[in-house]
């Protein structure tokens, strides 16, 4: 999980650009909710008006799991029931919007009660809001909020939430901590990257529920990128090889550690694995990559 970099204004000028009225609508209903005390709405949402903009922050990657989803964002404004290229990517309610059920942890402990109401007033808020891919939102996430502290009602806005110490990790804006700092990995193994015991644990929750750690396709697709960075740091570092080849592989690093590429944070810390202890590392690859 990387972070996506982004204000609450730029978000809301972005949704003026593709749905010029949807912050007027989104506000209506949200006004309807706090009288009503609940998230309830008819005719259908408005959240996939604006599912371009996440997409495009995201760089049509899963929030989460970092997956590369099928289709892409439209570059150009979408036609009234225009789907087409969009479907694999699930608007993410990062705090849901209706009932929250209670989790537990793998020793049992509660974490965070049930919470009837949910967070009803923050259905259409900007900083709410992700792109996931089916597994993470639906499978893994559905209705889960686990949280340190106590929930709080009647509030507008994540940023005065901060005091129920939620245990996922948000890594849209600067509202919550740089997800890197928290999450690393031992090759293709998610891990906490926090001495502090709260953060170890928000690191722990967030791989557990997501199920971040054993996700075959997960495992998979990083495995395939540690390859590609092994072989183009082995050529990088390689003083046989010419300069123009070992630049090429510095630039073949780089492309995999974009914040655009699949799995960036694997990547990212792979190089950080190779950089400290090279020959270590070459020997465990060797082992999951027999010669």
């Amino acid at each position: 999980m990387i972070r996506y970099p982004i204000t609450l204004d730029e978000l809301k000028n972005a949704v003026k650009e593709i749905a010029p009225t949807w912050l007027k609508r989104a506000k209506s209903r949200t006004d309807k909710f706090r009288q009503l005390g609940q998230y309830t709405e008819k005719p259908t949402p408005i959240w996939s008006e604006i599912k371009d903009v996440y997409m495009r922050l995201q760089q049509n990657k899963c929030a989460f799991c970092e997956r590369r989803l099928e289709g892409s964002a439209r570059e150009t404004t979408p036609q009234p029931g225009e789907t087409t290229g969009r479907i694999e990517h699930n608007i993410e309610h990062f705090r849901p919007k209706s009932e929250v059920t209670a989790y537990y942890d793998a020793e049992g402990q509660e974490l965070g009660t049930a919470f009837p109401e949910g967070y009803h007033l923050l259905a259409y808020h900007l900083l709410n809001y992700a792109t996931t891919c089916w597994v993470c939102n639906t499978e893994r996430k559905r209705t889960y909020f686990p949280i340190a502290g106590s929930r709080i009602s009647g509030k507008e806005s994540p940023t005065e939430l901060a005091d129920e110490q939620p245990y996922l990790i948000y890594p849209l804006g600067d509202i919550d901590d740089d997800p890197e700092t928290l999450i690393t990995f031992d090759l293709v193994l998610p891990i906490p990257n926090s001495t502090d015991p709260h953060q170890r644990k928000r690191a722990a929750i967030t791989i557990q529920l997501l199920d971040l750690e054993k996700r075959d396709i997960l495992r998979t697709g990083r495995k395939t990128i540690l390859f590609l960075l092994f072989l183009a740091l082995q050529r990088r570092d390689d003083p046989n090889q010419p300069t123009l080849e070992r630049e090429r592989m510095q630039k073949a690093v780089a492309i995999l550690m974009d914040s655009g590429a699949e799995h960036a944070s694997c990547a990212r810390s792979f190089v950080r694995l190779y950089t400290a202890n090279p020959l270590e590392v070459a020997t465990r690859m060797n082992e999951i990559f027999p010669p």
